[in-house]
Order: structure tokens, then sequence, then C-alpha cells
């Protein structure tokens, strides 16, 4: 699929979208960003099945862990660490004290951690870290809030709650970085019938036992044994720091690979004093290809003074930015005649992987912090797709 954004001369901040779908035809449903509203291509991708006898504990353990409500006495900083069989560390917390969700969240591995810990700074944010989340997520709602496969899943495990009751329905989902929030695998609710026992012990001391929790270190977290005994001791945790590294920065220098293409570019002549912004941020709508629907990556070249988008490209999760953004580039580069001196990035990988092919043609590779021609850009497509 291709999406081209075309800006309006005589409005600005203005965009129009032209959709070329690659095969088939797009078919354009009311667009959130939940597992039942995707842009749908050709086949909607299915939730894994998973066997109501892997389903039924772990099932019971959250009704268990709606019925203690651990959200009423407990913060979402109050983390706990759990390590599954395979040495990966889950940090849970429980979501619900600001009465706007009932929940817990169950972040997975370096990326979880990342995700958690950025959560906690007030100018992150929350939209692209829901896109970078790595985690298990139970929500408690309503019954129509659920995906279709979920509520057949609970009328055969005979889930009836009380007529009128609020926060009846758990809605179980995965989040993998990139992807839209999916039903979870056999394995992962195996886990669940696991981990939850253990996070309702761990919540049941907080609530005899605040005192566990308080004055603790940003990142100083416990850990939970899965198994002992039914009733959790402060003794039994094991306290540490945990600290989540910048993510890793994965491929090679790009290189062009039509060499008549990059000495076309050489020859170019440098632009002194002019800049050019290059930046990528994930689509709000999910592509339903494959087995599980995405969210593409939009990468954008933008004239840092005015935003105006001088280039882009929607590309797959699925293949390599930096190759996307060297051709991107080159194409404007190439159309425009010209070279600037700097590119401003935002991205370490772009940085890095960018770097000696644009020194290579005379300009220079700046690593900027947010830069506001990408948030104008990002703030007129939002209003044009009505968010």
């Amino acid at each position: 699929m291709r999406v081209i954004w075309a800006r309006n001369c005589q409005q600005a901040g203005s965009y129009r979208r032209i959709v070329t779908p690659e095969r088939g035809v797009a078919k354009f449903l009311p667009l959130r960003r939940t597992v039942r509203h995707c842009l749908v291509m050709s086949a909607q991708p299915k939730h894994p099945v998973v066997p109501l006898e892997v389903w039924r504990p772990a099932f019971d353990a959250i009704l268990a862990f709606r019925a203690l409500a651990p959200w009423e006495w407990m913060f979402d900083c109050d983390t706990c660490v759990l390590v599954d069989a395979a040495g990966v560390p889950w940090f849970v917390t429980v979501l619900g004290m600001a009465r706007e969700v009932r929940g817990l969240a169950l972040y997975r591995g370096a990326q979880g951690l990342r995700t958690l810990q950025a959560s906690m700074d007030p100018m992150a944010d929350p939209t692209e870290l829901g896109f970078r989340m790595d985690a298990l997520t139970i929500w408690f709602g309503a019954k129509n809030e659920l995906p279709a496969a979920q509520r057949e899943l609970y009328g055969k495990l005979g889930h009836k709650p009380v007529r009128g009751m609020k926060w009846a329905w758990p809605a179980v989902l995965d989040h993998t970085p990139g992807y839209a929030a999916w039903g979870p695998t056999a394995e992962q609710v195996a886990w669940l019938a696991t981990a939850l026992p253990a996070v309702m012990r761990f919540a049941a001391l907080v609530k005899a036992e605040p005192r566990v929790v308080a004055n603790r270190s940003r990142g100083e977290y416990p850990t939970v044994p899965l198994g002992g005994a039914a009733m959790l001791r402060a003794e039994d945790l094991e306290w540490r720091h945990w600290r989540a590294d910048p993510e890793p920065v994965s491929g090679d220098p790009v290189r062009l690979e039509d060499e008549s293409l990059a000495a076309g570019l050489r020859a170019l002549p440098v632009a002194a004093g002019r800049a050019l912004d290059l930046a990528w941020f994930f689509m709000a709508d999910a592509i339903a290809e494959g087995d599980r629907p995405y969210h593409g990556r939009i990468l954008v070249a933008l004239d840092p003074e005015t935003a105006v988008c001088l280039g882009m490209e929607v590309v797959s999760i699925h293949d390599d930015l930096a190759k996307k953004a060297a051709h991107v580039l080159a194409e404007q580069f190439r159309r425009g005649g010209v070279v600037p001196a700097t590119i401003r990035v935002q991205d370490p990988e772009l940085e890095r992987r960018l770097g000696p092919l644009l020194n290579g043609i005379g300009s220079h590779v700046e690593m900027a912090g947010p830069l506001e021609s990408v948030a104008a850009f990002r703030e007129a497509m939002a209003a044009f797709m009505g968010r």
C-alpha cells in the first residue's frame, strides 16, 4: 500500500490523502486503535485459538483478581517483577486508582521496562509509547468493548456476571511493538494462570503492610516468587534496581545499490545553510495483512521552517526503515538538484545508518530533539483524519 499526502497550497496545514493499494481494493471502516477497527486489505487476520482447558485456569485467576480489586489500595507505581521459566522478567502494574480504568499490565522484558519507565515521564507521548508497548494487559469493561473472539470464548466458559455489574468483562490483549493489540497465544494465557496468583499475593501484602513499597527510589522493584506459601511476607521479596537501557540500534550503514544514482548525488551542489528534517512515526490505523494487523511507519522529509512535506513513504513494519529513508532522500535530492547541508533526525537508527552515505555526498546528519516540523505535520494529519 502507498499513501501520499499532498499539501493544499491555499490552506496551511491542510492535506489530502491518496490511497493506492498494491492489490485488491482498500475498504475503510471507522478507525480507532483497537483490534476491531483496521484498514482492511484482503483477509482479516484471525486471533490465536487457545483451548478451553488452557483458558479456564487463567480465566478463574482473572476473575479472582477482579474480585480482589487491588486498585482500591495500589498505585500504578507499586510495580513488582515476576520472572518466567525462560528467565524473562515481567514488570507488573495494577491500574485503576485514578478510577479511569480497571486492570493490569504485565510489561515484558527489556522493551517492556523501557515502555514502563518512559510512561513515568510527564513529557512522554502516550500515543507513541502505546505503539512501542511490549506487554500483556487485562482491562475490565463492558461486554461490547471486547473483541468478538473473546465474547464467544467467555460464553463457552460460562461467564455470566450479575446484571448491572460494572467492569465485569476482561479484555485480555497482547501488545507487541508495531503491531495492533491482539488476542493472546496459548503460552501467554498459561503464563497468566501462573502470574496472577503471585500478583494477588503481592497485592495482599501491600494492603496489609503499605510500608513495604514506601520510600523506594525510581526503578527499584521487588521480585515476587511465583510459588511458595499462600501468604507472602516482606522478607520473601528480592529488591533491586532495574534500568531501561536505550533501545539497541541494529543494521549496517546504508548504501545506494544504484551506483549511477549515487554518482549523480555526489555531483550535486551542496546548499550551505539549508536543512531538511527526516523522521518517522507509526500510523494510527492498523493494516490487516499477514497473521496480525500492524501499524505502518510514516517516513517524512520536511522543510524545517514551513513543515511542508517534501517526500513521504508508508513503510511496512517488515521493511528496512533506513534503506527506505535513503531512497526517499535520494529521490528528493535528485528532483531538487541540490543537497542540503544538514539533515536533522530524531532517531538514533537513522543517524547511525544514514550518516556515512550522506557524508559521502557532502551533507551532515545532525541528531536533534523533538522536531517542531514533525509535530506540526502530525497535528495537521490528525486534524485531517478527524482525530
